[in-house]
C-alpha cells in the first residue's frame, strides 16, 4: 500500500502534461484551448480538487484530495485521502518545483524522528534519461501552453462543470510526440492516452480528465489510472511552505535503483 500510496502522487505530474489536450466531434483551431492556458496562467494561482483510481495487479486504490497552487512560486499542496488494499488514510503532499514532500500515518514511524519522505523529481527522471524539468509547472495554464501542439483538438460541446458553463475538448495525446516522448514511451510502455478539457465561458480551464495505462518492462502488471482535476479560486493567496530538508527522508536514490529497461510502447 505504501509503495502505491506513493505512486498515487507521481503520477500527478503526469496529470499535468495531460492538460494540453482536448477532442470528439469536429477538429477545432487550437485558438481556444491556447487562449485558455495563457489566462489559466496570468491568473498566478488556482485552487484543484482531485479524484481517480489507480489499478494494478488485482488491486484498486481511489483517491481524492483538494489544494492549491502559486503558479509563479512552482509552490503547491494537496491533502488526498486514499483507500484500497484493506487499507485507507490521507497523504499530505507538497510539490517545490519538482521536489515533492509526504507525509502520512500510512508510512509508520520514519528514521530519525523525521515527519516527511522527500524525492527530487527531476534528479531521478535524470536517472531513466528523462528531463523532467521540461514539465515543471503542475498550473493548468502552462502544461496547456507547453503541450498544446502534442494532438489534434476536437470540440465536443457545452457543458456544465460546478454550476460553469463550459465547452469539453477532447484529444488523444501521443506520448512520442512531447518532450523525451520516444524514451518516454518505451520507459512506461505508454504511446497515447485520451485526455479532455473543460474551458469555462470566463476563458479559464475550469476541468481535465485523463486516463492511461502503464506498462513498463520492469513491472509484473499494468497499471491503469483515471484522474478528473477540478480547478477553482483562480487568483486566491496560497499559503504554502515547503517543509524543512532536515525533516525529510529523502528517496530519492531509492527511486534511482528502479530498473530502466524500455518496455514496448502501445
Amino acid at each position: 500500500m505504501r509503495r502505491r500510496a506513493h505512486l498515487l502522487w507521481l503520477l500527478v505530474p503526469l496529470a499535468a502534461l495531460a492538460l494540453a489536450l482536448a477532442g470528439c466531434g469536429d477538429t477545432v483551431s487550437l485558438d481556444p484551448v491556447a487562449k485558455a492556458a495563457g489566462k489559466s496562467s496570468a491568473a498566478g494561482s488556482e485552487h484543484i480538487e482531485l479524484s481517480g483510481t489507480v489499478e494494478s495487479g488485482g488491486v484498486s486504490v481511489s483517491m481524492s484530495g483538494r489544494g492549491a497552487f502559486d503558479n509563479a512560486r512552482e509552490l503547491g499542496s494537496l491533502t488526498m485521502t486514499v483507500e484500497g488494499g484493506g487499507r485507507s488514510g490521507t497523504i499530505t503532499e507538497v510539490m517545490d518545483h519538482l521536489k515533492i514532500y509526504m507525509a502520512s500515518p500510512l508510512f509508520g514511524s520514519l528514521p530519525g524522528g523525521k515527519h516527511w519522505v522527500s524525492l527530487d523529481l527531476e534528479q531521478a527522471g535524470k536517472s531513466v534519461g528523462v528531463d523532467l524539468a521540461q514539465y515543471t509547472n503542475t498550473n493548468p495554464g502552462a502544461a496547456l501552453d507547453q503541450l498544446a501542439k502534442v494532438a489534434n483538438v476536437f470540440k465536443v460541446g457545452r457543458e456544465s462543470i460546478g454550476g460553469v458553463d463550459t465547452t469539453h475538448y477532447h484529444a488523444t495525446v501521443d506520448v512520442t510526440r512531447l518532450p523525451n516522448g520516444s524514451h518516454l514511451a518505451a520507459l512506461t510502455g505508454l504511446s497515447s492516452y485520451p485526455a479532455d478539457v473543460w474551458v469555462g465561458a470566463d476563458g479559464l480551464v475550469r476541468q481535465v480528465r485523463f486516463s492511461m495505462v502503464l506498462h513498463p518492462a520492469a513491472a509484473p502488471a499494468p497499471t491503469q489510472m483515471t484522474i478528473t482535476m477540478d480547478y477553482s479560486q483562480y487568483g486566491d493567496k496560497v499559503d504554502v511552505q515547503a517543509p524543512p530538508a532536515w525533516d525529510a527522508l529523502d528517496l530519492t536514490k531509492l527511486a534511482e535503483q528502479r530498473p530502466s529497461s524500455p518496455g514496448a510502447t502501445g
